[in-house]
């Protein structure tokens, strides 16, 4: 089956991920756009036949390569777009999508640029009554936000990768994502560190796993309560590396930017491309849809047990407390995942 899978930009980085979703034996097309063409991991274009074309003949080339597909999956459809160049390009996804409904999936990530009060949001929404039966979502929770009552599916972006527990000398918990001053909140962390004694801060060691500004560092050093950050290298391509070399992750997700409700985050997407699970805010996942992968606290008490529990399994040496419980391997293996998506698209 041949499908086209189109990014309008801002998920470059991430869609390798998303394509060991899918069997050798099926033909993928990627559309992007011209000028984000350094934004793509360079494997891409040696893996797949990849095709780029500037913004104001996007949708006309997608609507050329569609002709000739079976399925498109809107990995990213214009959320990012603004203004009146903004407008612009939506009409002519609208134009698209009215053209070549039949085939489109569209994926959604993020639920709150589709339903804010805004022109460009009502008109990002008005596409689903042609999407109707052909809307997925990366997380199950985001359907609630949108009020969807037609058929949808869940379509992680991420799915579950071997990569085998290794023993070292010290434990690392990787930090996943960027460090981020304004969408993470360090303080409980700092505050957890603290109730730790000297023997077990010792053990731990923090990892940088992706892009950092200088202070930034200095600032989330300060937080960890004199627990050594190991170095390494802070280049995007980089980060799946950095992440796999941790024995577990951690997210500290701040409260108030809709994380769990109208937003989803990479975090669990990196765990399970990592084999490892991620220690993460309740909030972020409300229905327990990432049992299995997640390590949940709520405060600053929970995160002490959590490490203290961490310490000491590392000490047991379980390795079952840090990689995705079986049932969550099973749950995002790529073969269930592409099934689900088969089953979507077909019944």
């Amino acid at each position: 089956m041949k499908i086209l899978i189109i990014d309008t930009g801002a998920h470059e980085k991430i869609i390798h991920k998303f394509l060991t979703i899918f069997p050798n034996r099926e033909k993928i097309i990627i559309l992007g756009k011209e000028e984000r063409k350094g934004m793509f991991p360079k494997d891409i274009f040696n893996s797949y036949q990849v095709e780029l074309a500037n913004k104001w003949k996007f949708w006309k080339t997608a609507s050329a390569i569609s002709k000739d597909v079976r399925q498109v999956i809107l990995f990213t459809p214009p959320e990012y777009v603004n203004g009146i160049l903004g407008l612009k390009e939506l009409l002519f996804f609208i134009w698209y999508v009215h053209r070549h409904h039949p085939k489109i999936t569209v994926l959604i990530r993020n639920t709150f640029r589709w339903e804010n009060s805004n022109i460009l949001s009502k008109l990002r929404k008005f596409t689903l009554r042609y999407l109707k039966d052909r809307t997925a979502f990366e997380y199950a929770v985001l359907q609630k936000s949108l009020h969807i009552s037609h058929k949808y599916c869940v379509l992680p972006v991420s799915a579950w990768q071997d990569n085998p527990f290794c023993w070292d000398s010290n434990l690392v918990i990787g930090f996943a994502g960027s460090i981020d001053l304004e969408r993470r909140d360090y303080s409980y962390l700092s505050e957890a560190l603290s109730q730790l004694s000297a023997d077990e801060k010792n053990i731990l060691n923090f990892q940088i796993c992706g892009l950092a500004q200088k202070t930034e560092i200095e600032i989330l050093i300060s937080f960890l309560d004199g627990v050594k950050v190991v170095e390494t290298s802070l280049k995007h391509v980089d980060y799946d590396a950095n992440t796999k070399s941790a024995h577990l992750l951690i997210a500290p997700l701040k409260k108030g930017f809709n994380y769990g409700i109208k937003k989803g985050t990479g975090a669990f997407g990196d765990a399970l491309y990592a084999n490892r699970k991620v220690i993460i805010p309740k909030f972020a996942c409300s229905d327990n849809e990432f049992d299995g992968v997640a390590l949940y606290y709520e405060n600053a008490k929970d995160l002490v047990k959590l490490l203290k529990s961490t310490i000491d399994a590392w000490k047991r040496r379980d390795a079952s407390f840090f990689v995705i419980s079986p049932a969550a391997r099973i749950q995002f293996s790529p073969e269930k995942i592409y099934d689900n998506y088969l089953k979507f698209i077909f019944s």
